[in-house]
């Protein structure tokens, strides 16, 4: 078999799209939010459900996910009603 070299300095890879700023998220899979909840599967469909848990997005046809940062507030305003007082704050 003979093998066909590319001509030197022409790339067939697509350059980057550039991304919006909302780019920087970053969504979680169900087993990464269970993970840093600390919560089961069905306690976080069930706070979705009732609208005390951030809402999943639809990644593609068959999957979701959860956006970090929605999660860290979560959690933090979690932290914050636990403790009755506001994160590092003395």
């Amino acid at each position: 078999m003979r093998r066909v070299s590319k001509p030197q300095g022409i790339s067939h890879k697509r350059a980057p799209t550039p991304r919006p700023t909302a780019a920087n998220e970053c969504a979680l899979r169900l087993p990464q939010v269970c993970k840093m909840t600390g919560l089961r599967r069905s306690m976080i469909y069930q706070m979705q459900a009732e609208k005390r848990f951030p809402q999943r997005i639809k990644l593609t046809e068959r999957a979701v996910g959860w956006l970090e940062r929605e999660v860290q507030e979560w959690l933090a305003q979690r932290i914050e009603h636990s403790r009755g007082k506001a994160p590092g704050s003395n």
